[in-house]
């Protein structure tokens, strides 16, 4: 299914995407690099769902816990203005865009919740002791 198969380009990006230059080097080296060997591979019919998430995701309304979804008046305006108006790719493209972003913000959500525990944890072992 389409949308499972961007969920797990998405997951791995998250998970794998800011270490593909070490990854690459490492596999270059003549190592094996399980991550690079199950990187999930972005087939054409799946490209345009992925640009418009990329696009759409600086439409983001920020709230104090970390992000939230994108809006749907902005999934609306960006169909609007890549002249997409059949009913069916419409709600395909909601679907493929929501089921995104629902991985990305709780990868970013759970992410800030870890880092102000970790934050909250610093504070008191660090905190001056009371006489």
């Amino acid at each position: 299914d389409r949308r499972g198969k961007l969920t797990r380009v998405l997951t791995w990006e998250l998970e794998w995407g800011p270490r593909v230059p070490s990854l690459l080097k490492m596999q270059e080296g003549g190592m094996e690099v399980p991550a690079l060997q199950n990187r999930p591979q972005m087939t054409q019919w799946v490209i345009e769902y992925w640009e418009a998430f990329q696009t759409l995701g600086n439409s983001r309304i920020p709230h104090q816990g970390g992000i939230g979804p994108i809006p749907l008046t902005e999934i609306v305006a960006y169909m609007d203005a890549i002249y997409l108006y059949d009913v069916d790719e419409r709600l395909r493209m909601i679907k493929m865009i929501q089921s995104l972003d629902r991985v990305y913000m709780k990868h970013v959500n759970d992410k800030a919740a870890r880092q102000r525990e970790m934050d909250s944890k610093k504070r008191k072992t660090t905190a001056p002791r009371r006489r």
